[in-house]
């Protein structure tokens, strides 16, 4: 099953804020960085319970 993460805005802003600061030292650790971004993203909609305890609380006992 594929989880959709949810983010605060401020976070997107964060990305972006960062992404052109490293795309002022070098563009391409600024795409490494986003690269990196997405994978990451990626790996919490799909194995979100290596990270976060997805228990039920209504049906936990």
């Amino acid at each position: 099953m594929v989880y959709e993460v949810l983010k605060y805005q401020i976070v997107d802003e964060e990305i972006i804020i960062t992404i052109i600061y490293y795309e002022t030292i070098s563009p391409q650790l600024a795409l490494k960085f986003e690269s990196q971004i997405e994978k990451a993203l990626d790996e919490l909609e799909t194995n979100p319970e290596y990270y976060f305890n997805l228990e039920d609380k209504n049906t936990a006992e």
